[in-house]
C-alpha cells in the first residue's frame, strides 16, 4: 500500500523526519519503507534540438545535436518515434540521477550518447513513455528543468499491511496511526451533500437477496456527466500511488477509495437493463466479461451486481466491460457497499 506524506497532510502533519516516522509505523505493526520521489535532478536541463539525422547502424534510432546553453551542443542517440528538429526537450546531461540510475557517457551502436532526452514518465510526470517529452516555448533553453515545472516534491510510504488491517487501506487509515504516534487529533472537514429535483429511488431499484452478502448497498444516480482526461493534479495523485489514469470518473472514485479506504464503482446508467439491480450468488459457470477484457467463468460461490440480462460486476473486485464509463456516458450510477468479506 502506497501513502503519500504530502496527502497525508490534509488530515494531520508530523515534524518526525521520514527515517523516524519508518521506525514509528514499524513499532505499531504497520512495516514500511520509504522513497523519495518527483525530485528532478539539477543535471536534467531545457535543450533544443537543432539537428537530428538517421542512426547509421539502426533502423529506429536517430543521432541528435542538442543545444543546451549556447555554447553546449551535446550528440545524444535517441529511439523515440516523436523526436525532430527544433523542439524543446528535457535533457538528462551526464552524472544526471533518477533515483539509484545514474546517466553515463555510453556507446549505442558505435555512435556515443553524451545523455538521454526524457520521456514524462522517465521524469515521473506521468505514465505517458511512447515519446520524449516535447516542451513549449514557455521553457527556456539552458536552464534546469526544475525551475520551470511546478513539481512537488513528496515522499511515498510503501507500507507492508496484513489483511486484518484493512483498516489501514488508505490514506485516512494511516493519518489514524499516526495521530497516535503523534497524539493528536486528526483534521475533520465538513462536507456537505446537495441533493438534486429527482430521487436516485425512482430510477434504479436496489434488490440484496442475502443480507449475508451484503450488508449495505448504496448508490446515487449522477446526471450530465461529462468524461474526459483527468485533470493534472488528478493524474499525480494516482501516479504517486502506483495507479494509471483512466478517465476524471474513474479516477476520483479511485481517489475516494485510497483517501477514505471505501472502494466505489462507476457503472454507466444507461448501459444497465432493467434499471434493477440484484446484489446475489453467481450461478455455476455464469460468466462476465470484465474490464481487464477477460471472459470470467463464476462458480455459486461468488457474489455479483446483476442487472436484468446477467452480472455486470463481481463484487468488491473487478467491474463488468459492457457497463464500464467512456467517454459516451453521461449518467452514471455511483455504488458504494460492504460486500462479505470472506467471499471476495
Amino acid at each position: 500500500m502506497k501513502i503519500s506524506r504530502n496527502w497525508l497532510n490534509n488530515y494531520i502533519t508530523s515534524n518526525r523526519t521520514d527515517d523516524q516516522l519508518v521506525d514509528e509505523f514499524t513499532q505499531l505493526g504497520l512495516e514500511c519503507t520509504s522513497s523519495k520521489i518527483n525530485s528532478i535532478d539539477s543535471n536534467i536541463v531545457i535543450g533544443k534540438v537543432v539537428k537530428c539525422i538517421k542512426h547509421p547502424n539502426a533502423d529506429k534510432l536517430k543521432v541528435c545535436d542538442v543545444d543546451v546553453n549556447g555554447d553546449e551542443l551535446l550528440s545524444i542517440v535517441c529511439g523515440a518515434p516523436n523526436v525532430k528538429d527544433n523542439i524543446l526537450v528535457p535533457v538528462a546531461k551526464v552524472g544526471a540521477k533518477f533515483g539509484t540510475f545514474k546517466i553515463k557517457k555510453t556507446k549505442i551502436r558505435d555512435i556515443v550518447s553524451n545523455g538521454m532526452i526524457c520521456s514524462e514518465k522517465e521524469l515521473g510526470l506521468s505514465d505517458n513513455h511512447e515519446g520524449i517529452m516535447i516542451l513549449d516555448n514557455n521553457f527556456k533553453k539552458g536552464h534546469q528543468l526544475k525551475d520551470f515545472l511546478p513539481i512537488e516534491e513528496d515522499i511515498i510510504f510503501d507500507f507492508d499491511i496484513t489483511p486484518n488491517r484493512g483498516d489501514c487501506f488508505s490514506h485516512l487509515g494511516i493519518a489514524r496511526e499516526l495521530s497516535i504516534i503523534e497524539d493528536i487529533k486528526l483534521k475533520e472537514e465538513k462536507i456537505e451533500f446537495k441533493k438534486t429535483d429527482f430521487n436516485t429511488s425512482d430510477l434504479i431499484s436496489v434488490n440484496v437477496m442475502d443480507p449475508a452478502l451484503c450488508s449495505r448497498y448504496a448508490c446515487r444516480i449522477i446526471k450530465n456527466i461529462n468524461v474526459t482526461e483527468s485533470p493534472k493534479w488528478l493524474k499525480n495523485k494516482m501516479s504517486l500511488i502506483g495507479q494509471k489514469s483512466i478517465n476524471n470518473v474513474v479516477d476520483l472514485a479511485n481517489y475516494i477509495m485510497f483517501d477514505l479506504g471505501q472502494p466505489l464503482h462507476a457503472f454507466d446508467y444507461d448501459k444497465l437493463n432493467g434499471k434493477k439491480i440484484d446484489v446475489r450468488l453467481a450461478k455455476n459457470n455464469e460468466k462476465i466479461l470484465c474490464l481487464n477484457n477477460e471472459l470470467n467463468k463464476l462458480s455459486n460461490s461468488d457474489i455479483v451486481i446483476s442487472d436484468s440480462k446477467g452480472p455486470v460486476a463481481i463484487a468488491g473486485v473487478i467491474g463488468g466491460f459492457n457497463s464500464q464509463v467512456d467517454e459516451k456516458t453521461t449518467t452514471i450510477m455511483l455504488e458504494s457497499a460492504a460486500f462479505n468479506e470472506v467471499s471476495i
